[in-house]
């Protein structure tokens, strides 16, 4: 595939975060493991690359179906597969502060009375689990 650096850069991840988020996204019911036309499966490790690249790279269907060898059709519906299961993931992805964090980010925000502090504390403090 690519090397590590090549990866991140293209993808946006490490290698070993596309893995995990592919182990979480595979079992969904969103990413079939059959075709009841006989065509060919698109693999679902190739429908969750094709689906991040789509997000990562301003490439175009046509340009992305000749990089990963499928048809057009089979890219827009690999991306809304992908994104329906990432869709459904979201609670376990994404955690916002709460409790005494977040009455302490309150505070802290309003002793801040610059927007620049601001904003960088807010993408600091929004986490995202297993990833």
């Amino acid at each position: 595939m690519y090397e590590l650096d090549v990866f991140r850069s293209h993808f946006r991840m490490t290698r070993t975060t596309f893995e995990l988020l592919a182990q979480m996204i595979i079992p969904s019911e969103h990413i079939p493991n059959g075709n009841a036309f006989g065509r060919p499966v698109v693999e679902p490790d190739k429908q969750i690359a094709m689906a991040l690249w789509m997000m990562a790279n301003q490439e175009t269907h046509r340009q992305i179906s000749d990089r990963f060898d499928v048809s057009l059709s089979s890219v827009s519906r690999c991306f809304r597969r992908v994104c329906r299961a990432l869709v459904d993931l979201l609670p376990d992805l994404v955690r916002w502060p709460n409790g005494r964090y977040l009455y302490f980010l309150f505070i802290f925000f309003i002793t801040q009375n610059k927007c620049l502090s601001l904003c960088k504390a807010l993408i600091r403090n929004f986490h995202l689990l297993h990833l």
